[in-house]
């Protein structure tokens, strides 16, 4: 019996000598996990004597142990904050590590989910002269393109690796610009992601030669182009000239000069009188200004306006033959839609402008002006007359006072001049009879430049002929028909005759020709244009308190006072789009009678 079980022992050693030794995992081998932070638990199954196994992460610092049991392996994965995905490898050994029998584990970690980003400074500062800057740029794409989308004119660009390169050109004027370039990536085409960058060039500093502006010629305004050292002659009201019905002015003896206002601070500064000059210096700032002479007594005994344009003047040919100045005096550009293509506003006969609106162009008929600065920078008022009263309705107050607009109120039922009866002049402007027709009708008489002429040297207050031919008849006309599928004007003969320009070239005329102004034809048969803004119009009544609809209306003085039989009207060009209800009512009339006392544009004409 006992050889038996000695022989069973044998037989069962024998066998577990003989046994194949395993180790597998009961459960995944292969593992796709999110860029998340886990932990793995693996069960691991091995025939080992004793179950004993091992394990090796494969160098991953990614993976660590969280911990063991008699069964099981439990690996922390750590968050994969890169975009790219990484593997790992995980051995399980029967037996201690190394061991000939084993199996593997797979592990696989996606790439963080990162936003595609471009990443570039905000701006670089290019200096003044000739430059070529290399900016940095980084993308978590693998491409990206530039373009210059501001700016192409002055600036270029290339790229190098990792490097947006800019080429600039010298920048030759005294005012800073800047440039727009856009970064793309992958593609401009298709891009998914783009960024901007600001490039800054500084003005040039220019010492320029004082400005002697009368030397030539007088007038009551003055333009100036940079920033430096002005005079002009303070002795002489306007261009000091006789006109018909007005004698030559006795010349001023001003003991000194201020500032009246200025549209942007610091335009005007070190502002003197001395040796019948006056002096000042201006800055960069496009704007308008009022200069004053003063006399014993500290009163304005006269003043002159000066005005700064951010564009060049320019002359165009009309069909009259007359040469038109290319903006509104006083405006700083002539660009459609803008605000800044308005001008100063004037009261038939006086040379003084007033500030335009700075509403926008929806019409508004509060049109309280822009906000305008004495030359310590502290706010200015732009007053009115009493509405009630007329006492100061005469022309020596309004010499005294260039910074008040004259209401015609309380006067209204005897004339709609801003001055009384008694002190009206139909030849404040140089044009007394502008109305005397030839026998053919056509204007004979285009007047001349006065001593209240608003305009710049070498330039004058147009009269009505200058208009005339905007319309076939050279009268009132208006449009019919539908605004966005065509409108018809009532006698301006067909398009060929049409003095308002298709401004987007689809053959009809519609309200995508409209910005806030027309485009009208000077010469349609030279192929010359302009843009006439719907400036703010000031009310007579109400003076500086009230207008009528920005943006829709404009309304431009001719030299010619009206013969209508209410006196103290005078000949301007108006046209509108929409009424005081804001109902469509598109209008033009070259020959408009309007209210001497109402604030209007003025384009001026060479003399």
């Amino acid at each position: 019996m006992k050889r038996y079980v000695f022989l069973a022992v044998i037989a069962s050693f024998l066998l577990s000598c003989t046994k194949e030794v395993t180790i597998s995992v009961d459960g995944q081998a292969q593992y796709e996990l999110s860029a998340s932070k886990v932990m793995l638990s693996i069960k691991v199954v091995s025939t080992a004597p004793g179950n004993q196994w091992s394990y090796d992460l494969g160098g991953a610092g990614w993976l660590t142990e969280a911990g063991t049991d008699t069964d099981r392996l439990r690996v922390n994965v750590a968050a994969n904050e890169s975009e790219s995905p990484r593997d790992a490898t995980i051995t399980l050994y029967a037996g201690p590590a190394g061991s000939s029998v084993f199996t593997t584990v797979s592990v696989h970690q996606k790439g963080a989910d990162v936003d595609p980003f471009i990443t570039v400074p905000a701006s670089v500062d290019l200096g003044v002269e000739a430059s070529t800057v290399e900016v940095e740029v980084t993308s978590n794409l693998a491409s990206w393109e530039a373009e210059v989308i501001e700016g192409s004119d002055w600036l270029s660009c290339s790229s190098a690796p990792g490097k947006l390169v800019l080429t600039a050109d010298a920048n030759p004027t005294e005012i800073d610009r800047t440039a727009r370039i856009r970064i793309y990536a992958p593609s401009k085409e298709a891009a998914i992601v783009f960024k901007d960058l600001v490039a800054v060039q500084q003005a040039r500093v220019i010492e320029y030669d004082p400005v002697y502006l009368s030397e030539t010629v007088t007038s009551n305004c003055y333009i100036i182009t940079h920033r430096g050292e002005y005079s002009f002659d303070a002795t002489v009201r306007g261009n000091g000239l006789a006109t018909k019905g007005l004698s030559a002015p006795a010349p001023l003896a001003p003991s000194g000069a201020r500032l009246v206002w200025q549209t942007v601070k610091g335009m005007v500064s070190n502002l003197r009188y001395a040796d019948g000059k006056i002096s000042f210096e201006a800055s960069r700032a496009p704007g308008s200004a009022v200069i004053a002479a003063t006399g014993a007594d500290g009163q304005i005994i006269w003043s002159w306006h000066i005005w700064h344009p951010s564009a060049p003047i320019e002359e165009l040919r009309n069909a009259t033959g007359s040469m038109m100045m290319n903006m509104n005096l006083g405006a700083l550009d002539c660009t459609e839609d803008k605000i800044s293509s308005h001008g100063m506003l004037y009261q038939w006969g006086r040379k003084d402008p007033f500030p335009y609106s700075p509403v926008a162009h929806d019409g508004s008929i509060y049109t309280l002006p822009i906000t305008v600065y004495d030359i310590y920078g502290s706010q200015v008022s732009i007053r009115s007359t009493d509405r009630f009263s007329s006492k100061d309705n005469n022309l020596a107050f309004s010499i005294a006072n260039p910074d008040v607009c004259m209401s015609n109120n309380n006067h209204a039922s005897t004339t709609r001049d801003w001055l009384l009866p008694a002190e009206s002049s139909v030849a404040l402007w140089g044009n007394p009879d502008g109305n005397a027709r030839s026998t053919g009708g056509a204007y004979v008489n285009a007047g001349a430049k006065s001593f209240y002429d608003p305009c710049p040297p070498g330039w004058r207050v147009p009269s009505m002929k200058e208009f005339v031919h905007f319309t076939q008849s050279g009268g009132y006309t208006w449009a019919t028909g539908d605004t966005a599928t065509g409108l018809q004007f009532s006698d301006l003969g067909g398009p060929a005759n049409v003095a308002v320009v298709d401004y987007n070239s689809d053959g009809k005329y519609t309200l995508d020709d409209y910005l806030s102004g027309w485009w009208l034809w000077l010469d349609k048969s030279a192929g010359v244009k302009s843009y006439f803004p719907s400036a703010t119009r000031y009310d007579g009544g109400y003076a500086m308190l009230m207008g009528s609809m920005v943006g829709l209306w404009g309304n431009y003085w001719t030299n010619t006072a009206s013969d209508d039989t209410i006196t103290g009207g005078a000949s301007a060009l108006a046209f509108s789009l929409k009424d005081y209800n804001l109902n469509y009512q598109i209008t033009i009339s070259p020959v408009s009678n309007g209210s001497r006392a109402d604030g209007y544009s003025v384009r001026c004409i060479k003399e």
